[in-house]
């Protein structure tokens, strides 16, 4: 797996049907070559000196906003099974752009030692045959570091998509 900083890559968030702009963090990025499916993780990080309770609710509400919309924008531009990019006309070019997007930061992973050339050189074969089909599954996984929380850790499903983690440091 290998991470991609998204707000390096304002540009995926320009026209979508939800005219937001917001965005997640990290997208932590694994490939399985063998199901032709490619898992992104959504990460949104929040860190607080303290936080009330009213507080950490809008805070999770705004990180689930801006989770969602990452995937929208993943989904609008790169996900063959989506509704809005089903028919695209632009297939082949938004899997070239998906392609560069992913090799950068695979050879970028394994330069920095934080993937085996095994999966280097699987990643980079698998990308080569990306119109031979694929899929995307997301995940969805949001951090709070709450300075000033007595539980050390605390672990919230929100729902079957989203997983909050509280932390206390």
């Amino acid at each position: 797996a290998f991470l991609i900083p998204i707000d390096l890559h304002q540009n995926l968030f320009q026209d979508l049907p939800s005219e937001s702009k917001s965005r997640a963090d990290n997208l932590l990025v694994s490939i399985d070559t063998e199901r032709r499916e490619i898992a992104i993780s959504v990460i949104e990080i929040k860190c607080r000196k303290s936080l009330g309770e009213t507080e950490a609710n809008d805070l999770k509400v705004k990180m689930q906003e801006q989770i969602e919309n990452t995937i929208e924008a993943l989904r609008t531009h790169f996900d063959p099974e989506n509704h809005l990019s089903n028919d695209r006309l632009d297939r082949e070019i938004k899997n070239k752009e998906l392609k560069s997007l992913l090799v950068f930061y695979i050879e970028r992973a394994y330069r920095y030692e934080y993937l085996s050339e095994k999966a280097y050189e699987g990643f980079l074969d698998f990308l080569q045959y990306l119109d031979e089909g694929f899929k995307l599954k997301f995940n969805q996984l949001g951090l709070i570091f709450n300075f000033s929380a007595e539980k050390k850790h605390q672990k919230e499903v929100v729902n079957q998509d989203l997983t909050l983690s509280l932390i206390h440091i």
